[in-house]
This record gives C-alpha cells, structure tokens and sequence, in this order.
C-alpha cells in the first residue's frame, strides 16, 4: 500500500536506482488480495463520497448505518 501511495501522490520519485525493489514491488501488488485492494483504492479516490456506497457494493463489501460510508458523519474518540 505504502508504494501505491507514492504513486498516487504522483512524487516523480526516480526509481531507476532500485531495480530490484520495483520489481518486488510489482510481484507483490500483483497478488491478488493486494492488486483487489489497490484497486479499490484507486478508484475510491476519484469516486464521490455520495457514490462510494454504490463502488463498495461493486467490490462486495458491505456497509453498515455506523460506517464511515454511512448516511452521516459521527465524531471519533479524539475529538474535542
């Protein structure tokens, strides 16, 4: 997730140096629990927040009323 990320933050890292890391990166986002996830995730950043429900639903995932994808927002335990 961590090497995904540097992607979507769009860094422009140079990677040219780790040959060997990318091509580790690339067999393990490769597996399939992680490329499902990475999906997900891709698309969850350019999906509305009032389309996400719908997206989940895409991905089999079901959500609950008291879910961050819920009807409504809730305070978590730090806020004051």
């Amino acid at each position: 997730m961590h090497f995904a990320n540097l992607r979507w933050a769009a860094t422009g890292a140079d990677l040219a140096p780790w040959p060997k890391t990318v091509a580790w990166v690339a067999r393990i986002e490769a597996i399939p629990a992680l490329a499902r996830l990475n999906h997900l995730a891709e698309r969850s950043l350019t999906t509305r927040r009032t389309e996400r429900p719908a997206l989940y639903a895409e991905f089999d995932i079901s959500l609950t009323e008291t879910s961050l994808a819920g009807k409504g927002f809730s305070k978590g335990p730090l806020s004051v």
